[in-house]
Parts: C-alpha cells; structure tokens; sequence
C-alpha cells in the first residue's frame, strides 16, 4: 500500500475554483533542444499564455493544476507565473509527466502567487538557474495525487496530497544557481545535491530526503543530502530520513542551522 502524506496545512488545503476549465496543449517555445517546455493541459484559473523571444507568460486568476508534458528552460530563457486581475494568495500546481527537467533559465513568479510547486518524478537539475518569487516554493521528485471533494452533488473544488513512496528515477541537482523566494524554499527528494549556489528565503530554506524504498538511483554512496560551498540568507533545515548529509568546502548561513539525520552528519568533511 503506498504511503501517502501530507505535506504541509497552507499547502495541501488548497481548494480549487469549484468552475473548473481544462485548456489544450500549448508549446511554451521554450527549452528546444532540451526536449522543450509543453503543457499538456490546466484545470482551474489559468487565463492564457504569452510567448515572445525567450520568454512565456502563465496568467492565472484562480488556483491552477498546470500538467505539463515537458518542462525545460535554455540559458537566457524565462518563464513567468503572473497572478492577474486582481487575483492573491494563489497556488500553482506545476506536474512533469516526461524527462528530467532541466532549468539553464529563470523562472519567476509574482506577488499574487502564494505557493508555486513543482513535481517531476523523474528528476530536476538547475544550473545556473534563477527562481525568484513572492511566496512558497516547493520542489518535489514525489508523485501527486489531487483528491476532488464533492458537496450537494457539486464539485467544490479538493486538495493536493504528494506521495512520497512513489518510484523515481533522480533527485534534485542544483548547482552554481541564485533562488530568491519570498517565503518557504522546500526541496523535498530521496537525493538532493546543492552546489555553488545561493538561496535567500523569509520564511527558511528546507532539504528534506524522503525516505523512499521504491527509489531507483544510480549512486552509490550513503549520502542522501550532498551540499558543496552553498550560502543562505535565511534559516536553513536539513532533514533526512535516510542515509548520511555532507557538507563541503565551507559555505555560509545568515541564519539559524538545524540538522535532523538518521544517519550521519558530516561538516567540512
């Protein structure tokens, strides 16, 4: 039976619109040679797209499952996730059904975006990415699952559980990057490996590897949480629920540390 958990409160109870619209696939024009930027389809407030030179707008009115087919940025690339028309406190489920996603590119998302989450379960690398954002951020190699809740007959919108014993085939890399979230940067994977980058957040930054039986990878050593010469500006929490957490090369935390590990904890190792 897979174990499904719920994340956090402010997320995971999200309600979407109880008028649902589902839009067709729509080619971003981004991440060519990468395998491209797709979106199969949305359900909920999504408004329209805008695509230019290197960049696509994502205009959203109401929270909003975006499933994209592909998801993958070039250097010099941009997508934006706008809140319009008035619309605040969004959350924008971002789901990845094909490929790694590779972000070279910036990806930003404005003020009237609350949560901001993707998941692909097949792995994300940022390199020498931007990400900057008003509110929460969550990266995810887990699965998704959006349960609808139905009141008089009528769909009244439902929330967003992550299974965390759903197979995955990578983790998250992040290397030589800037993340400027305005609220909470979570990074939840079996494997994540932070290097050369920068991470500023309000509300903390959170690498938590999950502890996934199922997980197919092919490291080879314990670690399940790499950090290499990473600086924050922030409260930074390592978790792991597996496997050991090393941290090289220095680094610096204008902050508070916190280290939860059931394996070990190496500093400057």
């Amino acid at each position: 039976m897979k174990n499904f958990r719920k994340l956090s409160a402010i997320v995971l109870s999200t309600v979407f619109a109880s008028m649902q619209l589902s839009y067709a696939a729509i080619d971003t024009g981004l991440g060519n040679g990468l395998g491209g930027a797709v979106i199969d389809s949305t359900v909920g407030g999504f408004v329209n797209a805008e695509m230019g030179s290197n960049f696509a707008n994502l205009n959203f009115n109401g929270d909003t499952h975006v499933k994209w087919d592909t998801l993958n940025l070039n250097n010099g690339e941009t997508l934006n996730f706008n809140a319009v028309d008035g619309a605040n406190g969004l959350t924008i489920l971002n789901t990845v059904n094909h490929g790694m996603s590779r972000i070279y590119g910036s990806i930003n998302a404005n003020d009237g975006i609350s949560h901001l989450i993707i998941s692909n379960q097949n792995g994300m690398l940022f390199d020498g990415a931007h990400f900057t954002t008003a509110g929460d951020v969550m990266l995810t190699t887990s699965g998704y699952t959006y349960v609808p809740t139905r009141a008089c007959g009528a769909d009244n919108g439902g929330s967003i559980i992550i299974d965390e014993a759903s197979p995955l085939t990578s983790g998250i890399v992040i290397k030589n990057s800037d993340f400027n979230v305005g609220g909470k940067l979570d990074v939840r994977s079996s494997l994540i490996d932070a290097s050369q980058s920068h991470f500023s957040t309000n509300d903390g930054l959170y690498f938590t590897a999950i502890d996934n039986p199922n997980v197919v990878t092919s490291y080879t050593d314990n670690n399940s949480i790499k950090l290499d010469a990473i600086s924050v500006d922030g409260d930074i929490y390592i978790t792991s629920e597996k496997g050991d957490i090393t941290w090289t090369n220095g680094g610096e935390v204008n902050g508070n540390l916190k280290i939860d590990s059931t394996g070990n904890a190496f500093i400057n190792k």
